[in-house]
């Protein structure tokens, strides 16, 4: 199984531009890196994408690829195209479709038309809410 992970507010806690402290979800990565291959997915570049990578290697977390395709992928589309092809994505940012308590909440807020950044954060947390409006 292919699995793009993402470093900064998932794999560590969020201190962009800095490196925050490992999370579970870097524990994760440690064990599935034995039978799956995992791909750093991240927006950052250039040397901080060079600390991040450097920072997962010296805690035992190597990466088949980073912010990039593996060759097999490559190899079936001919091209390494933008979005990283993988059977499961780790963001601390992304909502599944498929979950019904993430689609409830946005419908909700397209229901309302609103969009708060508070709902996003809060939709694991158990508050559907949120506690303030962006």
């Amino acid at each position: 199984m292919i699995i793009a992970y993402d470093f900064d507010g998932t794999l560590v806690e969020d201190r962009w531009p800095d490196i925050g402290p490992k999370t579970k979800w870097f524990d994760l990565a440690l064990k599935l890196q034995k039978n799956h291959k995992l791909i750093l997915w991240t927006c950052r570049t250039g040397d901080l994408l060079t600390a991040a990578v450097e920072f997962c290697k010296q805690n035992g977390l190597v990466f088949c690829a980073v912010n990039e395709n593996l060759p097999e992928i490559v190899k079936v589309y001919g091209t390494d195209n933008r979005k990283i092809s993988a059977d499961i994505y780790i963001d601390d940012r992304a909502i599944n479709v498929h979950c019904k308590k993430c689609t409830d909440i946005l419908e909700k807020m397209l229901e309302h038309d609103m969009i708060s950044s508070s709902i996003i954060k809060n939709l694991y947390e158990g508050d559907p809410n949120g506690s303030e409006d962006n």
